[in-house]
């Protein structure tokens, strides 16, 4: 820039004694070389702006290459950083997610109803020696059997409205002190057909093992 400057003012010199030389009058001497110094400073400006602006121009280039390098840079590790931390953070949810299954079971006892019917089944089909289960309501009371081993006798009514002769043996099971009618007695004994509506007997232990027995309750107590 100043070698530049300093050129201009040279050649603006020679260029004065020239037109002096001439015969030029001073005012236009003088016109003649501020046209030529104007038009050299502006020659100078814009070779400055140009200059300027193709120093600005690379300079900027390289400053925004840079900047995408850096963001793309910078993106790139965000995601990354985001992508660990959403799959960090699915990890801890499914590892903290329970799934509970309740399973629930149903037990279904089967009602006094369908014990009786099977045993009004099997005096229906008349058999016999086969061991039952049920419930059913003192309907009468039978004086003893003495003869052989003794045996308390009574009737038991079912809710199908079949009557059972029971024949509990009292000389190998205890007997059922104040029994009477209407009493509910439970049982687990063996069935014997018979016209009357059959029989049940072996309500009690089996002295040798060889089998399971059965039993008779009344109310929280069982003779067997």
């Amino acid at each position: 820039m100043k070698a530049t400057k300093k050129s201009v003012i040279v050649t603006l010199i020679f260029f004065v004694i020239g037109l002096t030389s001439c015969g030029l009058t001073k005012t236009e001497v003088d016109n003649a070389a501020e046209g030529i110094l104007s038009a050299a400073v502006t020659e100078m400006v814009e070779t400055t702006i140009k200059t300027t602006a193709e120093t600005t121009t690379a300079a900027d280039i390289t400053t925004a290459a840079d900047t995408v390098t850096t963001t793309a840079e910078t993106t790139a590790a965000t995601t990354t950083v985001a992508g660990t931390t959403i799959a960090a953070e699915t990890t801890t949810t499914a590892a903290e997610t329970t799934t509970t299954t309740t399973v629930t079971t149903t037990t279904t006892t089967a009602p006094a109803d369908t014990e009786a019917d099977y045993i009004k089944s099997l005096f229906d089909e008349k058999k016999s020696d086969v061991w039952v289960t049920g419930s059913g309501v003192v309907n009468r009371i039978l004086k003893d059997d003495n003869e052989g081993d003794r045996h308390q006798r009574f009737i038991l009514e079912l809710s199908t409205g079949q009557t059972i002769l029971f024949a509990h043996n009292i000389d190998i099971a205890p007997r059922i002190d104040d029994l009477k009618k209407g009493d509910k007695i439970e049982f687990y004994g063996e069935y014997i057909y018979s016209d009357e509506g059959g029989t049940i007997h072996w309500t009690h232990h089996d002295p040798d093992g060889s089998s399971e027995g059965g039993w008779l309750k009344k109310g929280d107590t069982i003779y067997e």
